[in-house]
């Protein structure tokens, strides 16, 4: 959820925006460069409140967009954890305290609104004011430029006063419009840099991704399943042991059930095995050898895996079924079907409409 959000952001801080922010940069300082060339003296007197009020108020409003957004996301995180629990949270009553917890989070995410608001207030009020000053300003400049000039040059002067105080006008118009586009790329950057700090994330297990074990085809694989004294802790909860000193030995040809509470590590061990997550320490062997001297997508393809809640991905049944075979360029339609029979599903998916 959150990072689907994330993903509608940047999509609204690129493209389109990213030109308005490039036009809306562009032209006051073309407009600059005119006045500068116009009148140097008039425009030195006139660009520096523009400047000044621009710098301010995008650094306040770039600054509260990001407090906003994380609020967002910490509120958005409590909902999450709730809804995913909340059986748990029925169970034990507990509603109306979780109720008042999201509430909390919301609360900041209000505050900082708020104050986003006062700044864009206060922005278009200085804006406003900023054209009325920059006449004001140029115009009493423009006047003690002609009164200097003893009038030797008064036609000049006053159209360089016009082009100044038009080009600069429209320069404070133009910065004010990138206010929008400028919060628009603000939240862009936030939802961005979350998004790589997952890429950026060191893996908890750094696996071998190319073949290091010679002809894959010929390794025998059908040897007994060790876990010998294997410890593992999940790395949000390092102090929770989930595996301590597992010893598990699973013959070849054996059926073996792990049964226990929830959470005693029996799909840990799977995770495991896997290789989804390393052990902290010990070692898990299949024919005698650790599991971590196979190649990891060669291994995964030698296990077949139901998971405690099956995942059905949004396409056809065709494609769920092809998901899981391990040449997919050479799976036929026979092939498929005989998968569907052997999982029970063959009846049911051939009576379903379309």
């Amino acid at each position: 959820m959150k990072l689907s959000s994330n993903i509608d952001k940047i999509h609204d801080g690129v493209g389109q925006t990213l030109f308005m922010i490039f036009y809306g940069i562009v032209v006051p300082v073309g407009c600059g460069i005119l006045a500068f060339l116009t009148n140097w003296k008039l425009t030195l007197i006139t660009i520096p409140f523009m400047i000044l009020a621009s710098l301010i108020f995008s650094k306040l409003i770039a600054q509260t967009t990001m407090n906003q957004l994380q609020a967002y996301a910490k509120s958005g995180a409590v909902a999450q954890e709730i809804f995913s629990s909340i059986r748990t949270v029925f169970a034990y009553n507990a509603s109306n305290y979780e109720e008042q917890r999201y509430g909390k989070h919301l609360d900041s995410a209000k505050q900082q609104h708020i104050r986003k608001g006062i700044i864009l207030g206060c922005f278009w009020g200085v804006y406003y004011m900023l054209v009325c000053v920059t006449y004001a300003i140029g115009l009493f400049a423009g006047f003690r430029l002609i009164q200097n000039d003893n009038e030797k040059n008064t036609d000049k002067l006053i159209g360089h006063i016009v082009i100044v105080l038009t080009a600069i006008v429209e320069s404070i118009y133009f910065l004010g419009s990138l206010s929008h586009n400028f919060e628009l790329l603000t939240a862009a950057r936030g939802a961005a840099t979350e998004i790589w700090h997952i890429f950026d994330e060191e893996s908890f297990n750094k696996l071998p991704q190319t073949i290091s074990t010679g002809n894959e085809k010929n390794i025998d694989i059908t040897g007994d399943i060790t876990f010998d004294n294997v410890h593992f802790s999940y790395p949000a909860r390092n102090e929770m042991k989930v595996l301590n000193g597992l010893n598990l030995t699973v013959r070849q040809g054996e059926t073996v059930a792990l049964f226990g509470s929830s959470g005693c590590g029996k799909s840990t061990c799977i995770h495991l095995l896997l290789r989804l997550y390393e052990p902290l320490s010990g070692v898990i062997r299949i024919n005698g050898r650790p599991i971590q001297e196979y190649d990891v997508k060669w291994l995964r393809q030698q296990i077949g895996v139901v998971t405690q809640e099956p995942v059905l991905f949004d396409t056809s049944i065709y494609e769920n079924i092809f998901y899981g075979s391990n040449n997919k360029s050479k799976v036929s339609m026979s092939e498929l079907q005989e998968a569907a029979k052997q999982a029970n599903a063959h009846d049911f998916i051939i009576n379903l409409p379309n």
